[in-house]
This record gives C-alpha cells, structure tokens and sequence, in this order.
C-alpha cells in the first residue's frame, strides 16, 4: 500500500473514531482534499494509458464535460499517429467495397470485408475463425440493403471516422507511432452496435473471442512512410 493510500486509511479511520463532530468534519475535509489528489493521479494514469475523458466521467459517474473541465489540465500532448502503407491500402479497399454494395456509406463491416481481400495476419485471423471472403461480402451487402429500406441522418452505426478515432486510441494506448491493419480491425469491431460486429453474429461468429485473438498477435514495429496520413489521438 503506498503512502497516500496509508493516508487515507488512516483519515477515515480519524474521521470515524472522532467523537467530536466538529473534529470529524475537519478530518472528512482533510480526507476529500486527499481522495481529489489521488484522484487525479488515476485520472492522469487512464488518460495517458490512451482512456478517454468519457471513459473517466462513466467510471466518476459525472458528465463527459464536468470530467474535461476538471482534469484537462491532466491530459497528455496529443500523439501523432501514422498509418501504415498497408493500413491506407486497407481504407481504400474497403472504400471500393462500400462503393460495390451502394452503401449509404463505408462502415466498419466494410472495413473487415477489406482485411479479408488485403490478406495478412488479421485476414489469417478471420479465416481461422471461419470467417471467408465471399461470407463476409455477401454479408456486408445484406448489411447495406437493410440500411437502404431504413432512412435517417448520419452515417452508420461504427462508420470510417469513429473506426478511425477509435484505431488511433487503440495504437496510442500501446505506445505505438505507427496505425496498422490489425489496430483498425480492433476498432472496427469495437462498438457492439457497428456493422462489423453485426455481420460476424449474423455468420455465427464470436467476435469477442476473435478480437482476443488479434489482441494477443504479437506486434511488429512499421517503418515511417513518405505518404503516411496522420490522425491526432482524441482528448
């Protein structure tokens, strides 16, 4: 247990066995002003752990801008994070395969669909889970047919700029300069309601198991490239 942590045990122990309440409200003080520290300390641990300040306000219980107002001074400097040549291929393959399925726009299904045509260890990933090619397309067609007969605003559900925002946090919080394949198919199937993850339980897949199993890929450094597009990690 470290200091701080003593400490706090200690105040609230203070505080609880005053039997004066005048002496166990200056304790109760003492004892929030040491919680806010240690607080912050969390906070700036999750921030720069790649957690956003949305996540920090769910786990506070507090709204997104109370928790921004009052730890943005704990945010770290924005990361510059580049893509890879083989992730900007990925983005413009699966640009063609929205293209193809007339899709209102490119979402996340799309963005699986195009591991699988680019190949590479993500692809391998997929197919040893039963995932093919031709499945996964027909699929995502499916996918788009049902959102042509549903009319309202806005992309889809884990469309090409969440997935993006999404991929750049997921290779901040690994310390990595670099967005690869494998970080934008984690992404693509991280939100439960995105197009990915719809069209592998409509093939009978576990996609928790599959992006544990991308999860545990071990990782390779990328080298820079002269073209690499830069996406700014979210606060």
């Amino acid at each position: 247990m470290s200091s701080s942590e003593q400490r706090l045990c200690r105040l609230a122990q203070d505080a609880a066995d005053a039997r004066d309440p005048l002496r166990a409200l200056e304790t109760l003080v003492e004892l929030r002003g040491e919680l806010e520290a240690v607080t912050r300390v969390q906070v700036e641990r999750g921030l720069r752990a790649g957690r956003s300040f949305g996540d920090v306000a769910r786990a506070l219980g507090i709204s997104r801008q109370a928790a921004h107002r009052r730890y943005r001074d704990l945010a770290p400097a924005r990361r510059r994070v580049a893509a890879t040549q083989q992730a900007r291929r990925l983005l413009r393959v699966a640009g063609e395969e929205a293209l193809t399925a007339k899709a209102a726009a490119l979402g996340s299904e799309h963005v699986l669909v195009a591991v699988l045509r680019c190949g590479g260890d993500a692809a391998q990933t997929l197919v040893r889970e039963g995932v093919t090619l031709e499945m996964a397309r027909a699929r995502a067609r499916a996918i788009a047919a049902e959102r042509r007969g549903v009319a309202g605003p806005g992309g889809p559900p884990g469309g090409l700029r969440g997935v993006l925002r999404e991929a750049t946090r997921v290779a901040a919080a690994r310390g990595e300069r670099w967005l690869d394949v494998d970080a934008v198919l984690l992404a693509a199937l991280a939100d439960p309601d995105g197009g990915a993850r719809r069209l592998l339980t409509a093939l009978g897949m576990d996609s928790a198991e599959i992006r544990s199993r991308l999860e545990r890929q071990p990782d390779t450094p990328h080298p820079p490239t002269r073209n690499a597009t830069r996406h700014g990690t979210a606060a």
